[in-house]
C-alpha cells in the first residue's frame, strides 16, 4: 500500500493507494477518526456491481450506515441532486458529528464533496473513487460541484476531504470508454510533469485498455503525487495549479456542445490535441516537434469517439468557462514535456483553426 500526506494551510488529509484495501475500510476509517454516524452517497451501477464489498460495512459494531442511492450521470450533477442528499441527511438526523462517504466516480465524488462542505456549514468527507479518472483526477484537491443551466462545474466549492482511499480492485468492472477516461488525465499529468512519467505512462497505455492493472499502483501514485505537489503550492488555483486546466478549456467546450455525450477524459485528449496545435500555431512547436509530443496520444486516438461538431459552436461555448477573465478565454499551452504556460490570450480565428486541426487528428 502507498501512502501520500497532503498538507494544506487549514487541512491535512492522505491518500491510501492499494489493491483490496477497502476490505479493510472499517479498520480504516476507526483509524482516521471518522464519525461514527455516515452517510455513503453510492453510484447505484457501483452498488450493483460491488454489493457483496459493502455488505460487511452495514453490518458495522462500530458504524451507523445510511445508503445515498446516486444515477451518477451529469444531468442528474446539479442542485435538485444536492437537495435530495441534503434530505437524506435531515431525515437520518445526520449533524456536524457525521461525514459522507462518496463511492463513485468523479460526477459523484463533486456532488458529494459539495453537500458536505454546505450541510450545516461543513461536515466531513470521505473520497473513494471506484473510477481511474476519479482515482487520478478528481478525487484529490478539494474541487467540489455542480453543473448549473448547462455550464460545467459552475457552482461549487474548495473543500478537501479528510481522507482518500483508492483501491484499484473497483477498476475491474469498469467499460473501455472509462478507462480511456482515466488515461485522458493521466495522458495530461504526463505533459506536465517529466520525461520519466512520460515514457513510463506510455509503455503501460494499451495494458490499461486490456484491463491489465499491474502497474495501476505505482501509476496512480505518480499521478497522485505530482498533482497534490501542486495543490499544496496553490490550493485556491491562483497561478500554478491552473497548469492542471491543461486541455480542458477546450474539453469542457466539447462536452458542453455535445450535451454531455463525451465523457470528461475522451475530452480532455481532444482538448490536450487542441492545445498542442494553439501553441505550435503560436511558434512554440516545429511540425517535427509537434509529431513528436503527440505520440502519446497517438495510442490512444483510435479509442476517443465523438459526435460530430463544429468548432465554431465549441468556440461559443468556450466563452462561458468559469475560468474567463474579463470576458476573455484563458488557455494552457505547451512547449515541451514539464514546460507549459498559463492564462494564455489568443484570437478566436487561432482557437477556431486548432479545433479544425484536432477534429482532423482523430479523423486521420
Amino acid at each position: 500500500m502507498k501512502k501520500i500526506d497532503i498538507e494544506l494551510q487549514q487541512a491535512k488529509y492522505r491518500v491510501m493507494i492499494g489493491k483490496n484495501i477497502f476490505t479493510g475500510i472499517e479498520g480504516i476509517l476507526k483509524k482516521n477518526n471518522i464519525p461514527g454516524k455516515i452517510l455513503v452517497v453510492a453510484d447505484k451501477n457501483v452498488l450493483k456491481l460491488h454489493k457483496k464489498r459493502l455488505d460487511f460495512l452495514l453490518k458495522s459494531k462500530y458504524f451507523s450506515i445510511n445508503i445515498f442511492e446516486f444515477d451518477a450521470r451529469e444531468k442528474n450533477k446539479n442542485l435538485k441532486s444536492i437537495e435530495k442528499i441534503y434530505s437524506a441527511l435531515q431525515k437520518n438526523n445526520f449533524g456536524r458529528d457525521s461525514a459522507i462517504v462518496a463511492l463513485g466516480g468523479g460526477i459523484t465524488g463533486d456532488i458529494s464533496g459539495f453537500a458536505a462542505s454546505t450541510y450545516m456549514r461543513g461536515i466531513k468527507y470521505i473520497q473513494i473513487p471506484t473510477t481511474l479518472l476519479a482515482a487520478v483526477d478528481s478525487s484529490v484537491g478539494g474541487k467540489t460541484g455542480v453543473n448549473f443551466n448547462n455550464a460545467k462545474n459552475f457552482i461549487g466549492s474548495f473543500y478537501q476531504p479528510e481522507l482518500v482511499i483508492i483501491d484499484p480492485a473497483f477498476f475491474s468492472t469498469l467499460h473501455k470508454e472509462e478507462i480511456i477516461c482515466g488515461l485522458g488525465e493521466m495522458i495530461k499529468t504526463a505533459y506536465l510533469s517529466d520525461d520519466q512519467l512520460f515514457s513510463t505512462l506510455s509503455g503501460s497505455l494499451r495494458n490499461f485498455i486490456k484491463k491489465d492493472f499491474s502497474k495501476a499502483e505505482s501509476l496512480i501514485n505518480d499521478n497522485v503525487k505530482f498533482k497534490a505537489s501542486v495543490v499544496m503550492r496553490d490550493e485556491k488555483e491562483t497561478g500554478l495549479r491552473k497548469i492542471l486546466n491543461f486541455g480542458h478549456t477546450f474539453a469542457h467546450a466539447l462536452e458542453t456542445e455535445s450535451d454531455f455525450k463525451v465523457k470528461h477524459g475522451q475530452a480532455v485528449i481532444f482538448g490536450i490535441v487542441c492545445a498542442h496545435y494553439l501553441s505550435y500555431q503560436h511558434g512554440f512547436f516545429t511540425g517535427k516537434e509537434l509529431e513528436s509530443s503527440l505520440l502519446l496520444v497517438d495510442k490512444v486516438k483510435d479509442l476517443v469517439v465523438f459526435p460530430a461538431v463544429n468548432s465554431n459552436d465549441i468556440y461559443n461555448a468556450m466563452l462561458s468557462d468559469k475560468k474567463n477573465r474579463n470576458g476573455r478565454i484563458k488557455f494552457v499551452v505547451i512547449k515541451n514535456t514539464g514546460r507549459v504556460f498559463i492564462d494564455f490570450e489568443t484570437g478566436k480565428e487561432k482557437v477556431i483553426k486548432s479545433i479544425d486541426s484536432a477534429l482532423k487528428y482523430f479523423q486521420n
